[in-house]
């Protein structure tokens, strides 16, 4: 998706670029035009007695054209420059995202294999303390069942001295 959005902020980038170039150009046109029609008028004035003024219009329109089209290239190059920095912020944004994704991931799984270790030492005490119940009954059970042979050896044992 990020992708999309830098092809499409490229081709808006692209599309203001040739909008001001485009009317950069347009703005020379009209300014030529308009130099060569007061040039014409100033040599026509010439023509009933007053001074030539045709090469004020040239020099001074050459000035304001270069300054005009210096000022849109500039302009074109500031917008090219802009697009490439929100881009490239773009990338670092994405990179950036990237590696929080990793290092929750890692995170994540260093829990749950935490857990699963956990759980295995409880699972393995659990089986312990149960052994060593059944140890213990197991014990107590020949024990008790000593004591009660015991105890039937000696109650046999008494009706016969009787």
């Amino acid at each position: 998706m990020s992708t999309q959005w830098q092809q499409n902020a490229n081709h808006g980038a692209q599309l203001t670029e040739i909008a001001i170039r485009s009317a950069a150009t347009l703005f020379d046109l009209q300014m030529q035009t308009a130099r060569d029609i007061l040039s014409m008028q100033a040599r026509s004035a010439s023509l009933f007695g007053v001074p030539d003024f045709s090469p004020l219009f040239s020099t001074a329109d050459e000035r304001a054209r270069r300054v005009f089209s210096e000022g849109a290239n500039e302009l074109v190059n500031t917008t090219r420059r802009a697009a490439e920095t929100v881009a490239e912020v773009n990338r670092q944004f994405g990179r950036l995202m990237e590696q929080q994704a990793v290092s929750v991931s890692e995170t994540m799984r260093a829990g749950i294999d935490r857990l699963g270790r956990n759980a295995e030492q409880g699972l393995e005490q659990a089986r312990s303390v149960v052994e060593r119940g059944v140890d213990e009954l197991t014990k107590n059970a020949r024990d008790n069942r000593q004591q009660a042979e015991n105890t039937v050896a000696v109650a046999s044992e008494s009706p016969r001295r009787k």
